[in-house]
């Protein structure tokens, strides 16, 4: 639920806003209706459905990115004992 406090309140009042933002920034969120919004506000109807957000965009790119076993990373082993340089680049 991280993404809760991604949006400030004022930017939920404001239509552009959430035309292009959505009301929430994640889907997740369980954020059912833009409780926030006020007549006043003359949000399109459209716009206070939930929707794929932000927050869901980069979550799902982490987690269908690269496998981090495939991601070159160089590590120095706490562990060396034979004096040798630890590092490695794994592929």
């Amino acid at each position: 639920m991280k993404a809760s406090s991604m949006y400030p309140q004022e930017k939920v009042h404001d239509r552009e806003w959430v035309k292009s933002m959505g009301f929430a920034p994640s889907i997740m969120d369980y954020a059912r209706f833009d409780y926030v919004a006020q007549p006043e506000d003359k949000l399109d109807v459209a716009d206070l459905v939930p929707r794929v957000g932000p927050y869901d965009v980069w979550a799902i790119g982490w987690v269908t990115g690269p496998s981090r076993a495939s991601r070159p990373r160089t590590t120095k082993s706490r562990c060396s004992t034979d004096g040798h340089d630890s590092r490695t680049s794994d592929p």
